[in-house]
């Protein structure tokens, strides 16, 4: 990841006993991708999740937290705010209550 990202993310991701590879914040998300593939090449048995091109990434969004949000506001949605990183949770989210 980035070496821009947040001290508290990081601090988070080390307490689920992750080890953190943080790239050139330069280089922004391509760099971080960029890394990502090289130690996907050459760690056996590893794979890549690839959120910014996995349709299931929005999906589950739309299946269940566009749902929820739904079913708890009891479809009285005005506006949604959510981060925005891959566009999984907004796009999902939206789709469904649109």
């Amino acid at each position: 990841m980035s070496a821009s990202i947040s001290l508290e993310l990081r601090v988070l991701l080390r307490a689920f006993s992750a080890e953190l590879v943080l790239t050139d914040p330069v280089m922004g998300m391509r760099g971080a991708v960029q890394k990502a593939e090289e130690l996907v090449e050459t760690t056996p048995d590893a794979f890549m999740l690839q959120q910014f091109s996995n349709p299931h990434n929005l999906r589950i969004y739309y299946e269940t937290t566009g749902p929820e949000i739904w079913r708890d506001a009891e479809g009285k949605v005005d506006y949604i705010v959510a981060g925005v990183g891959t566009g999984g949770t907004i796009t999902g989210i939206g789709r469904y209550i649109k």
